[in-house]
């Protein structure tokens, strides 16, 4: 369920443990990225364009999103809300 709504799905959801492997990056958006739609009705390709991207860094993963994003919809219609974390080891992160 969608952060907020959890009370509408009428049963009880217990957290759910991630680890994410070094080099990973955790991605969470809201619907104004995924629904993003360019002047021929379009859905943002959000999985491609992740893939083709070359780097799992946090901040170079929302810099990217939040410009391809805007140039893939033109104006938006939606919120567009990112956040990207990736584990930190002893070298840093990732």
């Amino acid at each position: 369920m969608p952060l907020g709504l959890g009370h509408l799905s009428g049963g009880r959801h217990l957290p759910t443990r991630l680890r994410l492997p070094p080099g990973h990056t955790l991605l969470l958006h809201t619907d104004g990225v995924s629904e993003a739609r360019d002047r021929s009705g379009a859905f943002y390709p959000l999985r491609a364009r992740l893939a083709g991207l070359g780097t799992t860094d946090p901040a170079a993963v929302v810099d990217f999103l939040d410009r391809d994003v805007r140039l893939h919809a033109g104006r938006l219609g939606d919120d567009l809300a990112l956040l990207a974390v990736t584990p930190w080891t002893a070298d840093g992160p990732g």
